[in-house]
């Protein structure tokens, strides 16, 4: 990739997105204010594995970079760390259903750990890889069970959906739920 495009993009700061898809990436954000943001949410998305040539996860790290960007005040400070791992406790985004009485929680997450220790379920009794796509689908398929917000009652149809979740999850992924969890949640490993 040329120097000049990584420059014009970043604000003249010449570092690099270096995933494939950087360039049409950078052509896309050409005068963007918020350009700096939007690479750097695409290098987190590109360390977690996404696929940037996505429309959908192109999408949305350009909408989490200029949402940075605006958070910010409109500031663009530092560059990002191009060569370090992604945080260790960030991973693929997952739709979760955690349990908290009779009532599981469907929200979505890259960093379920953070999500436990705020939440303090009782448990999380499923996992599925996806997006706030995938989540605003399954709060409408309970909409008949919704309470508040993100919260919905443990319906008979929504404990069958959890238990295929989790059986589809350890299909797709070869680990359990309770296994992929003891290594992101250090309490649930006790």
């Amino acid at each position: 990739m040329p120097k000049s495009i990584a420059k014009v993009v970043t604000g003249g700061r010449g570092y690099e997105l270096r995933p494939p898809e950087a360039p049409s990436l950078f052509a896309e954000l050409a005068g963007d204010p918020a350009c700096h943001d939007i690479a750097t949410a695409a290098l987190q998305a590109a360390r977690l594995g996404f696929d940037m040539t996505d429309p959908e996860v192109r999408a949305t790290v350009i909408a989490a970079g200029r949402r940075e960007h605006a958070r910010k005040g409109g500031a663009d400070t530092t560059p990002p760390q191009l060569d370090q791992p992604a945080p260790r406790d960030h991973h693929r985004r997952v739709v979760y259903y955690m349990r908290l009485g009779d009532l599981v929680k469907i929200g979505t997450s890259v960093n379920i750990r953070a999500r436990y220790e705020s939440i303090h379920p009782q448990g999380i009794d499923a996992v599925e890889f996806g997006d706030r796509a995938l989540e605003t689908a399954r709060h409408r398929q309970f909409v008949d069970d919704h309470q508040h917000a993100e919260w919905f009652r443990r319906s008979p149809q929504l404990a069958a959906h959890i238990t295929e979740r989790a059986a589809a999850f350890h299909a797709e992924s070869g680990q359990t739920v309770a296994a992929w969890l003891r290594e992101r949640i250090p309490a649930l490993a006790s």
